[in-house]
Formats: structure tokens, C-alpha cells, sequence
């Protein structure tokens, strides 16, 4: 005897799950492309967003040069 608390009930996948895979899939794709084509274990990382107080230790750097002029 089977009790229903334990049936699994599949759901189809949302529109937005299925976007999201195909999305994973082209990125799959291309980085599989690239390795094969180019020879590289792996494409170039994707850029890197600046420091957060990158303009901050720039002024500073300013600053100390013009000081010690």
C-alpha cells in the first residue's frame, strides 16, 4: 500500500527555467567551441568590475606625488 504524502509530482518547467537552460547552454557551447578552435583550456574571464575605492587610493597616490615635489 502506497501512501500519497510520498508520490512525486513532476511540474512542467516555467518559461523562465527554461530560458535560464538554454542560456547555460549556449554559454556551455561557446566556451566548448572556443577551447576546441583556439586550442585554450578555457575563454578569457570576464572582466573584472574596478575597486570600489580605486578612484580613492588614485587621489591619494595624486596627492603624495604633488607633496613630495
Amino acid at each position: 500500500m502506497r501512501s500519497i504524502a510520498f508520490e512525486v509530482v513532476e511540474e512542467d518547467p516555467t518559461i523562465e527555467e527554461i530560458q535560464y537552460s538554454q542560456k547555460l547552454l549556449a554559454e556551455q557551447d561557446r566556451r566548448f567551441y572556443h577551447s576546441v578552435v583556439n586550442g585554450n583550456p578555457q575563454p578569457p574571464a570576464p572582466p573584472k568590475p574596478p575597486h570600489p575605492r580605486k578612484a580613492l587610493f588614485q587621489r591619494r597616490k595624486k596627492r603624495n606625488q604633488n607633496r613630495r615635489k
